[in-house]
């Protein structure tokens, strides 16, 4: 399932303004190449939690047919 624009722009902005807080890199370096990639934030021992609510689809489908009852 696929994030509205305006959730991936937040994001985006988030943690580019973020640089610095919430990571450092990418955790990659070639000094140690057994690092991985996405151990380099400075958030550990800490939890981000968030989800999407997506409308069900009943829903949807009674939008559509009063949208539908109004127009006729």
């Amino acid at each position: 399932m696929m994030m509205p624009w305006m959730v991936k722009k937040y994001m985006d902005d988030v943690y580019t303004l973020r640089h610095g807080h919430l990571y450092a890199n990418d955790g990659r370096t070639r000094q140690n190449p057994s690092k991985q990639y996405g151990t380099g934030g400075l958030l550990h021992g800490k939890s981000i939690c968030f989800q999407w609510i997506g409308m069900p689809l009943s829903m949807h489908l009674m939008n559509l047919i009063i949208f539908l009852t109004v127009e006729v």
